[in-house]
């Protein structure tokens, strides 16, 4: 790549602010908002994975739904049981519902894309 004299624009200036170098007057898509009922949850199993890895990938996949569709999360239990569901709540989350498989102690733990 060739060097750029200083207060030449970047070459890769149209890519980030559109054509003609000036910010794009198109909007951005939005999430749409689903009704709860209009889908099944996803599921997303985090047995094994630790903290705060286990956070972030649910973060992730809540980022990919639309506003108002459900995730089911399958954690182990204890310190992953307790801490993602908080820091989803504080993040703006949903969570409707936390039970635990009494045969093989997993958490299961279903949460609704609010922001």
């Amino acid at each position: 790549m060739p060097d750029r004299r200083p207060g030449e624009p970047c070459a890769y200036r149209s890519l980030i602010l559109g054509a003609g170098g000036r910010e794009s007057s198109r909007q951005r898509p939005y999430h749409r908002e689903v009704p709860s009922a209009a889908r099944e949850p996803q599921l997303l199993d985090l047995r094994g994975v630790r903290c705060p890895l286990n956070f972030v990938r649910a973060k992730v996949a809540l980022g990919r739904l639309g506003l108002g569709e459900e995730l089911e999360l399958v954690l182990d239990p204890g310190e992953p049981a307790d801490s993602v569901p908080r820091a989803l709540r504080e993040e703006g989350q949903t969570v409707l519902g936390q039970e635990t498989q009494s045969d093989s102690g997993e958490v299961r733990v279903l949460v609704r894309r609010s922001v």
